[in-house]
């Protein structure tokens, strides 16, 4: 499959806290690290509850959001890649493998 067509998917032990005015939380059971997010981390978050490509997280991001800097495009894949790194996603094929 190429990376593109690539699902990926919230790794389904890393809990999610919304409850802030201005951003959220990722905390890491396994790791006991925790993890900032700003609104558009919270939409890309979002976006991979049922398992997305890193383009759909993209279409998604861009249609939720009316003014959106022309680096979203990548600025959403670095922050994929951020998830990555820190294990916080996994693909849909293979969750159980992290990153």
């Amino acid at each position: 499959m190429s990376e593109a067509r690539k699902q990926w998917m919230q790794l389904p032990d890393i809990v999610f806290r919304d409850d802030f005015q201005d951003d959220a939380l990722l905390f890491d059971p396994e790791t006991d690290k925790a993890f900032r997010l700003n609104r558009t981390g919270v939409l890309v978050w979002n976006a991979l509850e049922q398992g997305a490509t890193v383009e759909e997280v993209i279409e998604r991001v861009r249609a939720k959001t009316s003014d959106h800097p022309a680096s979203l495009e990548e600025d959403v894949r670095a922050f994929f890649r951020l998830l990555q790194e820190k294990s916080l996603i996994g693909r849909v094929s293979g969750l159980n493998d992290r990153g």
